[in-house]
């Protein structure tokens, strides 16, 4: 048999073999047992967490011909169904991949397929994953079946991204969260696969450290181990030879550095970083690796409840406060993240280790004046004067006083404009003010407005995102018809991919709904509100160049990104590339 990678080697098959998601196990076995289980499930979280893993157990827990009692969950995997499954042969677990099979045509291929039945058992499984690249018309192509498949149809979708999914496909679907794999939960699978396969490790420390560069990642755990036991070559893995083989930094090092940091040896400092450069070692992790060493020490001190304590470094001892170690760390992780950032990044974060070395002769020539100048703290008046005259100025420079309209009820309505400037005030202000026949003077409300389409929008999707997602399904095809307090006019347009929005908002109760949200944003009453829907055919579409607002939004999006290929493409270095290698560019990644 040839060799398999250790992350597929130990996939898990059954759900007591899962870590770290009990939470997302205990109710999906609950579902198997009491025999409840739903037609739709999202499963989302990080790389590597198991979302795949977990969808294929339950592929097969559904259709396992061993699986007959309610006390049982876990897939037998030797049966015919399980087998077929974990192979990847069977006919009745689809699992496609949502990047390569966006299109309409794919989904229209799964809900075809969803119509047989089932060669085997009883369930008929598709498996999407990473579903949140599937297009928007692919997207309103499945909402249909999904809402409603066949009987023995269980759709599993598994994304990294479940923000990009929209309202209408995260509602059809029962959503679990995977967490981030715990060092913990991490440190005990690599034991059990290290005893499986004969590793040695140095120690417990060794391990812990793996885990910890595996991010909560179990794939990307194993990856790093399956890296070092090529390196070491007998299965013996200790500290020094993940720092050649996979760039992790020994505890050592980080103790000679700060050893040396807080005794103030500045040419100590400069030889022991100089082995840090010269190793595999990134900077970027080293970094992360030496604000985590420094952290820990503030967390034991706090712990002690002590101002003064001793600290171990890696030859010596040293006194030092509490609130020396806080300074050293907020300076260290603030400026070093500025470091990592620039070009000369390596260079920058040497400075700054030989900063915080010399942090005694820095410190004491800071907040230095010089003689004879002092400098009084102004008087409370002054500064009421001063913030009065800065608000006259915005008032005056800023405002744009329109005519007064007057309405139905006798209220007079004066349009305020203020005009985009330092105070960032782009919104439109409307303030009404009413007559008050029981006390001298005004009374005056502000409200804040935009009475457009894309205003009324935006305020509904806080109220009903749902609502507000299958209206940008579609756009008004009419010049809104709205006079204050008298009619307001709507007509929104759908083209035929998206025919499933338009008959689910010409349902009655979504037209109500719809109708009472701009009655209550447009303030109009209700029953002088024309509110219509049309389906527009693609001659129709086409002499009116009709686009809907998520068409709209694609293409912003798309021309945006063409425009930073292109600034890319065009820059002088990777010009000079592609003639020094004879060569063009065949792909580009933005993000």
């Amino acid at each position: 048999m040839s060799y398999q990678v250790l992350a597929r080697k130990w996939r898990p098959q059954t759900f007591d073999e899962v870590i770290g998601q009990d939470h997302i196990v205990r109710s999906l076995i609950n579902q198997i047992s009491s025999k409840t289980l739903g037609h739709a499930f999202l499963f989302s979280g990080t790389r590597g967490v198991g979302k795949t893993s977990m969808a294929r157990i339950l592929a097969k827990s559904l259709r396992c011909q061993s699986l007959d009692g309610s006390s049982e969950y876990n897939p037998c995997n030797v049966c015919s169904s399980c087998i077929d499954t974990t192979s990847d042969t069977s006919m009745d677990v689809i699992e496609i991949d949502g990047a390569s099979n966006n299109s309409v045509d794919n989904i229209r291929e799964i809900i075809e397929s969803s119509k047989f039945l089932p060669t085997i058992g009883e369930k008929r499984i598709f498996i999407i994953d990473e579903v949140h690249m599937l297009s928007s018309s692919a997207f309103n192509a499945l909402l249909k079946t999904l809402e409603e498949p066949p009987e023995h149809v269980v759709f599993i979708f598994a994304t990294t991204e479940p923000e990009k999914l929209p309202a209408t496909v995260l509602s059809r679907c029962q959503k679990y969260d995977f967490l981030e794999i715990s060092t913990d939960n991490l440190v005990e699978q690599i034991k059990k696969i290290s005893k499986a396969e004969g590793i040695c490790f140095e120690s417990d420390h060794v391990i812990r450290k793996i885990c910890q560069h595996g991010d909560g990642s179990v794939r990307d755990t194993l990856t790093l181990l399956e890296q070092a036991l090529m390196y070491s070559q007998d299965k013996k893995i200790n500290a020094e030879l993940i720092e050649k083989s996979l760039g992790i930094i020994q505890e050592d090092t980080l103790n000679q550095v700060f050893e040396h940091l807080i005794l103030g040896q500045s040419e100590e400092l400069k030889e022991v970083f100089s082995k840090v450069k010269k190793s595999r070692i990134k900077i970027d992790h080293f970094v992360l690796e030496f604000g985590k060493m420094i952290h820990r020490l503030i967390l034991d001190n706090s712990m002690q409840g002590q101002k003064l304590f001793e600290i171990e470094l890696f030859n010596s001892k040293a006194m030092i406060t509490n609130a020396e170690l806080m300074w050293v760390f907020d300076i260290f992780t603030r400026e070093g993240s500025d470091a990592l950032d620039g070009v000369f990044a390596t260079i920058a974060v040497e400075v700054l280790l030989l900063k915080l070395c010399l942090r005694e002769e820095i410190l004491k020539n800071i907040n230095i004046k010089p003689k004879g100048k002092t400098e009084t703290a102004p008087k409370e008046s002054e500064v009421l004067t001063r913030v009065n005259k800065a608000e006259d100025k915005v008032d005056n420079e800023n405002k744009m006083v329109g005519p007064e309209i007057t309405n139905e009820s006798g209220a007079t309505i004066t349009v305020i404009e203020r005009e985009e400037g330092k105070q960032q005030l782009s919104e439109i202000d409307s303030q009404v003010t009413e007559k008050d026949s029981s006390s001298e003077g005004e009374k005056k409300v502000e409200v804040n407005k935009e009475m457009t389409w894309e205003g009324f929008l935006s305020n509904l999707s806080s109220i009903s995102p749902a609502t507000a997602s299958n209206l940008e399904q579609g756009n008004i095809i009419n010049r809104i018809k709205y006079e204050e307090a008298d009619k307001l006019e709507i007509i929104l347009g759908f083209s035929t991919e998206s025919e499933v929005f338009f008959d689910y908002l010409s349902e009655k109760s979504s037209q109500e709904k719809v109708t009472d949200e701009l009655a209550n944003y447009f303030e109009v009453e209700r029953n002088k509100i024309i509110f219509e829907l049309k389906l527009l055919e693609d001659s129709e579409k086409e002499r009116i160049g009709f686009n809907s607002i998520v068409e709209i939004d694609e293409k912003i999006k798309e021309e945006e990104k063409n425009k930073k290929e292109q600034v890319l493409l065009n820059n002088n270095l990777i010009q000079e590339a592609q003639k020094l290698f004879k060569t063009e560019v065949d792909k580009t990644i933005i993000q």
